[in-house]
Parts: C-alpha cells; sequence; structure tokens
C-alpha cells in the first residue's frame, strides 16, 4: 500500500527542486535524472529511492511498466527484464510511456521496420479504447475514430459539464 508519509517526502524533494546545473547533474548533482524528462517524476523517482530511501523500492521490468516500444538496450543491459520491449506481448504490458511511439493525439503512431508486433499501433488502439470509455461513462458524445483524418478531434465537454472525479473503468 502507498505510505502518505513517503509521498509527503518525495513532494518535499520535488518542491525543493534541486535539479540542474550542468549538464549531466541532475538531482542533488548526483547524476541521477541528468537526461531528458529528468526534473520530472523520470529521474525524481529513481534519485529518492537510490539516494533518499534506498531499498524502500524494488525495481520492476520497464517492459511491463513503462513500455517505451524503443529499440534494444544492451549497453549496458538492464539490470531486470528484457533488452527488447518491442518483443514484450501486449498483454503483459501494464504501462505505456508514448515517447517512442508518439502521443495518441498526435495521429501518428510509430510504425518502425523493428515492431514487428506492431505494438504502437496496439498500445494507441487501447489508449483510444479507454477515452471511449471515458466519453461513454461520463454521457459524452464518443468519437469512434478520433484521428480519422490525421487530425485529433479533442474531446466534446459541454459547457455545463460536470468535471467532479468519478471512478472510470
Amino acid at each position: 500500500r502507498p505510505d502518505a508519509s513517503v509521498f509527503d517526502e518525495l513532494r518535499g524533494v520535488a518542491q525543493l527542486g534541486h535539479w540542474g546545473g550542468a549538464y549531466g547533474s541532475g538531482w542533488e548533482n548526483t547524476g541521477i535524472g541528468g537526461w531528458w524528462g529528468g526534473a520530472t517524476i523520470q529521474g525524481l523517482l529513481p534519485y529518492f529511492f537510490a539516494k533518499v530511501r534506498p531499498g524502500a523500492a524494488r525495481e520492476v521490468d520497464r517492459c511491463v511498466y513503462d513500455n517505451m516500444v524503443e529499440g534494444p538496450i544492451t549497453d549496458p543491459p538492464p539490470r531486470l527484464g528484457r533488452e527488447r520491449c518491442r518483443a514484450t506481448p501486449l498483454a503483459e504490458v501494464r504501462l505505456a510511456h508514448f515517447t517512442v511511439c508518439q502521443k495518441p493525439w498526435s495521429c501518428k503512431p510509430n510504425r518502425d521496420r523493428d515492431d514487428a508486433g506492431r505494438l504502437c499501433v496496439a498500445l494507441h488502439a487501447l489508449w483510444f479504447d479507454a477515452r471511449r470509455r471515458f466519453e461513454t461513462s461520463r454521457g459524452l458524445s464518443a468519437v469512434d475514430r478520433p484521428c480519422r483524418t490525421g487530425k485529433y478531434v479533442p474531446i466534446a465537454f459541454p459547457a455545463s459539464y460536470d468535471s467532479s472525479v468519478r471512478e472510470v473503468r
């Protein structure tokens, strides 16, 4: 279960904002998070659990819990999980990271020849399925194909829309 005190401590580190400086310096000049997106959660969590709360987290397979459908990572190889996230069966992916695949609303899923399983296209389809479920659950008019013309059609929220938070399944 999530621990509220750990969250509060993590939030405090983020609010201090000691990231940056020389290229690659990352969080607190440790080098952790000194990469594209490293000032965000992508660098904050590795720093926090390596330096602030070492041993309080466990590494998971990036191809399951942060699949970017990128090419093989071999130098150095990942400590845990696969080298080739593109080879991960769709049914095993729990979290997609839409960087290499491109954002679904770009209407241009990456169609790299090396993605033989067309994982990017499949992940985009799942994202649009989730969008349709959201629209339907809120009584909104669901758009069957938001990228039909190559241009994204945003969700049509009426002016009177009640934005109170409710769970979507």
